[in-house]
């Protein structure tokens, strides 16, 4: 019996020690195993295989430069972490994309079990039971099972965001502390040209945060704030070289217009009058890749101003057309500023509307009714306690506000031709919100409480949970008028 009780406690004891490497080693398994399963059904696709492909552009014939790569659309960053990636996979495993597989798993573990984790912890002050790490990392797996297997932007970009808040809030002290942070504000901006918005506004929030919260001398703040900067140019400094020599600028950013005639943003602006939600099809249910939930009030706008030669048309192929200036956009936005409230309110909707868990539907008409449930449930749970609970979390704006900072470039999307996964970081903060408050919350309840609590948010949840399915029913129908057509 003796024996019994000292291995049961040993494990007790190893299981508590040990929480956070068996939550991430576990993760990552079972990442791992998603991601091999689908690397047996499905290949690399569209903008997935576009990225895929781009690692080869830096070494054509066996000798590696920087200036070889010359995509105009997309930056350099991240095919040169693939490019890297499939070096090595192919150097010890013979095998790059079970490598990549691999690698995959591991990063998406820590950031699910490890950073977020950490960084709640550095901004509320307390730790987490590992329980609640694991109801969040469970959620974002079951929600964003695909997106994890896919070599995309979305995911790495909200990651090097993270790392950035995580290290300036931990190392504002150290010297090297504010290169890193550099490094990962630039790689996120570089990787995914979206999170570009977050570049001033966190450094102005820097230097706040070292006066206030840090409390550094004002020279000290200063040179802190340098040292960032440089660590953020450094991350631009290879495509200024990519740009000089390809495209004879020195400009830091893609060169979209280059191919398209517009720059990317302005032309997802003018998609986003009438496209309200946008996903890629490969399966045999829909006759083109392009899904194109379609925006009759938009159309109708741009019809009435005799701007039908902007209504979007699905297609394949990239096509050039004269450059849009982005006043015209503007003009039209302010011409019809109670319809575009309208519009871009269902942009929002339809992002957070997550139907599927992968980016590449292979049945554009699957039923997807519990994980719409499921996830509109959590909706109402977290907005339910920003609205009725948030005050009571004792956090300084300060420290709360690059939270916000990582989410707009959420925002900055909502006039774009919208997809569910530039909701990314307003998705993850929605699942930090009930996995690290909301259930330890209602844990601490007695029954006699949650029955209450229960009985009182039923019928705004019934409420909430039909109109969330009527307005997802409304866009399928913007679907089923464009096939019409």
């Amino acid at each position: 019996m003796g024996n019994k009780t000292n291995l049961s406690n040993l494990i007790r004891t190893s299981l508590s020690r040990y929480k956070v490497i068996i939550a991430f080693g576990a993760l990552a398994l079972l990442i791992y195993f998603l991601d091999l399963w689908m690397l047996k059904h499905y290949d690399f696709v569209y903008d997935s295989g576009g990225y895929w492909f781009m690692r080869t552009l830096f070494m054509p014939r066996h000798k590696f430069r920087i200036t070889n790569f010359d995509n105009p659309v997309r930056s350099y960053l991240f095919p040169l972490i693939l490019f890297v990636i499939s070096r090595i996979g192919r150097a010890f495993l013979d095998d790059q994309l079970r490598f990549l597989i691999i690698c995959e798993a591991i990063v998406y573990s820590f950031f699910l079990t490890i950073l977020i984790p950490k960084l709640v912890q550095t901004l509320i002050g307390r730790s987490l039971s590992y329980v609640y790490v694991w109801v969040f990392s469970l959620l974002a797996v079951y929600f964003w099972r695909g997106y994890f297997y896919y070599p995309l932007t979305d995911i790495p970009a909200l990651i090097f965001s993270c790392l950035a808040v995580y290290f300036a809030l931990r190392y504002y002290r150290a010297w090297w502390g504010g290169f890193v942070i550099g490094i990962f504000l630039g790689a996120s901006a570089v990787i995914r040209p979206s999170y570009q918005i977050i570049v001033i506004p966190f450094v102005l929030w820097l230097i706040i945060f070292y006066g206030y919260e840090a409390r550094l001398t004002i020279k000290r703040a200063v040179i802190q704030t340098v040292i960032v900067m440089i660590g953020v140019i450094s991350v631009y400094i290879p495509q200024i070289m990519i740009n000089s020599s390809n495209f004879d600028t020195y400009s830091p950013f893609v060169q979209t217009q280059r191919v398209q005639g517009t720059d990317l943003f302005t032309q997802q602006l003018i998609w986003g009058i009438t496209v309200q939600k946008y996903e890629t099809n490969i399966g045999d249910s829909y006759p083109i890749p392009g899904v194109v939930f379609f925006d009759g009030q938009g159309e109708k706008i741009l019809t009435d101003l005799g701007l039908q030669n902007l209504i979007y048309i699905p297609t394949d192929e990239v096509i050039h057309t004269d450059p849009i200036p982005l006043k015209l956009y503007l003009d039209i936005v302010l011409k019809y500023p109670i319809e575009f409230v309208w519009i871009y309110a269902r942009h929002l909707f339809n992002g957070l509307d997550l139907r599927f868990d992968t980016p590449y539907l292979t049945d554009v008409f699957a039923s997807s009714y519990f994980r719409q449930l499921l996830n509109y449930s959590i909706w109402f749970l977290a907005i339910k306690f920003v609205i009725t609970d948030l005050e009571r979390i004792k956090i300084s704006w300060v420290k709360i506000a690059p939270v916000f900072l990582i989410c707009l470039p959420s925002v900055l999307s909502i006039p774009t031709a919208i997809e569910t996964r530039f909701m990314l970081p307003l998705h993850i903060l929605c699942y930090v919100l009930v996995a690290f408050f909301v259930l330890p919350e209602v844990l601490q309840l007695t029954v006699q409480d949650i029955k209450r609590r229960v009985i009182e948010s039923l019928p705004s949840y019934a409420i909430f949970v039909v109109v969330c399915f009527l307005l997802s029913s409304s866009t399928y129908m913007g679907l089923q008028h464009l096939i019409l057509r």
